[in-house]
């Protein structure tokens, strides 16, 4: 499996997703596998990250790359990836992109999804308020993590 992938990052740097639109769900799920491997400097993993860090949208969310509109679920996928190694993370990126999310919580808690899942690929897409809510929890989870172990991030 690492061997297809690090075969198959197109030159932009970016990874194709299966089941959701765009190109930040792919790349972050790649960056964050590779990351996890120990390989966080290999050129793929330095592509994904820097394509990552390009896209933001200048209100801190991250879209499909290509839209000038952000969604939760891949601002959540951006979060998370570029986490795994917050050594090599500008921390305003990673700021701006939670204070977004945090932004766009709804008054009872949740998230408004987007239609980023494929039912049928390129022609289909759909809303999923399970995966809104998870992935974005799950990204504001790992930034409480990261920020409690940094000694001048406490309190």
């Amino acid at each position: 499996a690492l061997t297809w992938l690090l075969a198959h990052q197109r030159e932009d740097g970016t990874f194709e997703s299966l089941w959701h639109r765009g190109a930040t769900p792919g790349t972050s799920s790649v960056l964050e596998a590779l990351i996890r491997l120990g390989m966080n400097k290999h050129p793929v993993a330095v592509g994904a990250r820097a394509w990552l860090l390009a896209t933001q949208l200048k209100d801190g969310s991250w879209g499909t790359g290509i839209s000038s509109s952000g969604t939760v679920e891949e601002t959540a996928w951006a979060i998370r990836a570029l986490l795994a190694d917050a050594s090599n993370i500008p921390g305003k990126s990673i700021r701006a992109g939670v204070d977004w999310l945090l932004s766009n919580q709804r008054n009872d808690g949740l998230w408004n999804p987007s239609p980023i899942c494929m039912y049928i690929r390129h022609q289909v897409h759909y809303v999923d308020g399970m995966i809104v809510n998870g992935l974005a929890l799950r990204a504001l989870a790992r930034y409480h993590a990261v920020v409690l172990s940094e000694p001048g991030e406490r309190g």
